[in-house]
């Protein structure tokens, strides 16, 4: 774009030209001339047929052009112009123009009186061709065009003709925004006397940036050799307020004949023929030095789809991931919009979706969705057609036939069950009688275990349940049940337990040489206190036990202190029936280990629980 800006900014004309049919060289339309010619790599409306024949891929609805030109010298310029988008096969476009150079009297070098006038014309039949390039390898941001000119150029008693050729490309770049463009211009002869037709090669770039809402903003730069001069540049700015009005100015290189230009635009919509139409005006005044000004006129037409006509039913279908839109409509383009039940704002799911056609919106999170199909123009973001809404819930996924089972796990049972992916699931757990489903879990993994702590012996309903993480109270319709029976705990899980829980949880500890039990015994003795709550017909002897250090009989009242204040917590701290209980201490008369050795000793120092009645 740099390198475009500082050739337009220092380009000259060469000199007259030496080529056959030179009305080729003129500008046939007001939007370009008013920008300073400037409109190689932006070519976005019907004036590309003249410009680079790869924008009319840009067209996204029918157009027809008429333009006036009050040349210099008297001269007139007069043009008509249509294309039409055949949808994949790209857009078709198709002008004649007249150039008219006003009167001149006709003398003959062999009398001395005049013979009558001269009108000398132009006249040019331009028919060309814009495609998309097909997405593969990067190629769908390439857009190619050509355009065939035929000429005729009638002078005094004669008329010659030419048969020229233009190919062009525009790129949008990487860089959002930016495109740029290339176009070889006229190639071919002149039929009749032979010769070159103003060949050329134009190469061109256009950035356009969303200035403030609404309003949009778009530089252009040209650059262009010719063979019969050196080469000519131009500079463009367009301002587009709401896409309703525009302001344009640039500036034409070309020595002598170059220099400021400057154009207004105003389009508005409106409704004829149940279509909407979008009426363009636009006038440019552009400078030729000594040769004076030149104005251009130009009114150009569009329609698209016939927008009053209502759309069909939006409907739609789908599972648990995937809700399936459908509708009918005229075209040319739709919107598809979607918003949870709980917000107001629309999210847009899709830019310009085909009419007639099914659209899948995925990746959405379970809830009841709003969605919203409408009618939409490319050339105007905020502005919506006719439209349709439905709803749809998007359900989580559906659970396979689940397998639940129960398994044995000393104190507690453990419930299994396989289950398909999904994003979350409840459990509940359903006694006999009881219409209240206690709530086992909240969002277990599919293919665990979990444990059932706290439910009694009996028999139960269990429900698994799909889930939705954002929304806790809410349970989803589909779940599974099956009814199993939680048997009571095995008496050797007790014995085993109370046998093993200091050595799994740690031991019992006491304050140095006192009865005085350490608070983090708690977790063991709130142990003990469970296994004696599911137990009820045991009955307990806590024994106290020290090492040889010190005398006998204080080691065996300190052993007994001990004893009976474990009794005193297991009573008044974890509410176990004393009746059960008994203490007895037996001080250093049972060691279970060396007491020559620290180990030893630590081993001896122990609270032990024994079951009288089994």
């Amino acid at each position: 774009m740099a390198g475009l800006l500082a050739a337009a900014v220092t380009a000259r004309a060469g000199g007259p030209g030496s080529t056959g049919a030179n009305g080729l060289k003129l500008s046939a339309a007001a939007r370009p001339e008013s920008m300073g010619g400037a409109f190689t790599g932006l070519a976005d409306d019907l004036n590309a047929l003249f410009w680079n024949p790869a924008g009319l891929a840009l067209l996204h609805s029918a157009q027809v052009s008429v333009m006036h030109a009050s040349y210099v010298a008297d001269t007139g310029y007069e043009m008509l112009a249509a294309g039409l988008p055949l949808g994949p096969l790209g857009t078709v476009g198709a002008a004649a123009s007249f150039l008219n150079y006003g009167s001149f009297p006709k003398v003959s070098g062999g009398t001395s009186g005049l013979l009558g006038s001269l009108a000398p014309a132009d006249i040019f039949v331009v028919t060309g061709w814009g495609l998309a390039l097909p997405p593969v390898f990067g190629l769908d941001r390439i857009r190619a065009g050509v355009n065939v000119k035929l000429t005729f150029q009638q002078l005094s008693y004669a008329t010659q003709s030419g048969l020229a050729f233009t190919g062009g490309l525009l790129w949008d770049t990487p860089l959002e925004g930016l495109r740029a463009g290339t176009v070889v211009d006229n190639a071919g002869t002149l039929v009749n006397i032979g010769g070159l037709l103003p060949l050329a090669w134009q190469v061109g770039a256009a950035y356009s940036r969303q200035v403030v809402p609404d309003w949009k903003a778009t530089a252009t730069a040209d650059t262009k050799v010719q063979v019969d001069t050196s080469f000519h540049g131009g500079l463009g700015l367009e301002v587009t307020a709401h896409n309703l009005v525009a302001v344009r100015g640039g500036w034409r290189g070309g020595g002598a004949e170059g220099g400021p230009t400057f154009g207004l635009g105003a389009g508005y919509p409106v409704v004829a023929l149940n279509r909407e139409l979008r009426l363009q005006l636009d006038y440019a005044l552009a400078a030729h030095g000594l040769l004076g000004s030149a104005q251009r006129a130009q009114l150009t037409v569009g329609w698209g789809a016939a927008i009053l006509k209502p759309m069909g039913p939006l409907a739609i279908a789908g599972d648990w991931e995937v809700a399936r839109l459908n509708w009918t409509g005229p075209g040319p383009a739709y919107r598809v919009e979607v918003r949870p039940e709980a917000e107001a704002e629309w999210v847009q799911l899709t830019d310009r979706p085909q009419a007639d056609v099914s659209y899948a919106a995925t990746g959405l999170p379970p809830a009841k969705y709003r969605f919203r199909v409408s009618v939409a123009d490319p050339a105007r973001p905020a502005w919506r057609g006719a439209s349709r809404e439905s709803e749809w819930t998007v359900l989580p996924p559906p659970l396979p036939p689940l397998e639940l089972r129960i398994v044995p796990d000393g104190l507690d049972n453990k419930l299994a069950w396989k289950a398909g992916a999904g994003p979350a699931y409840h459990v509940y757990a359903v006694a006999g009688g009881d219409p209240e489903p206690l709530q086992v879990t909240e969002r277990p993994t599919p293919g665990t275990e979990y444990s059932l702590k706290g439910l009694p012996p009996g028999e139960y309903t269990f429900v698994v349940s799909s889930a939705d993480p954002k929304r806790p109270g809410w349970k989803g319709p589909q779940s599974n049940e099956t009814r199993l029976v939680l048997e009571p705990p095995k008496v050797e899980a007790g014995l085993e337990a109370l046998k093993n829980v200091q050595k799994n949880l740690g031991k019992i500890l006491f304050e140095n040489d006192r009865d005085l039990i350490n608070l983090e015994s708690d977790a063991v003795l709130a142990v003990v206190a469970d296994v004696l709550q599911r137990f009820p017909q045991f009955t307990v002897r806590v024994e106290g036990h020290t090492d040889n250090h010190g005398g006998r009989d204080h080691n065996r009242k300190l052993s007994q202190a001990r004893a009976e204040a474990v009794v005193r917590y297991l009573v008044e701290k974890k509410g176990v029936d004393g009746s059960r209980l008994g203490a007895k201490g037996f001080g250093d008369a049972r060691p279970i280990s060396d007491n020559g050795t620290e180990e030893g000793r630590a081993e001896n120092r122990r609270v032990e629980f024994i079951v009288n009645n089994l």
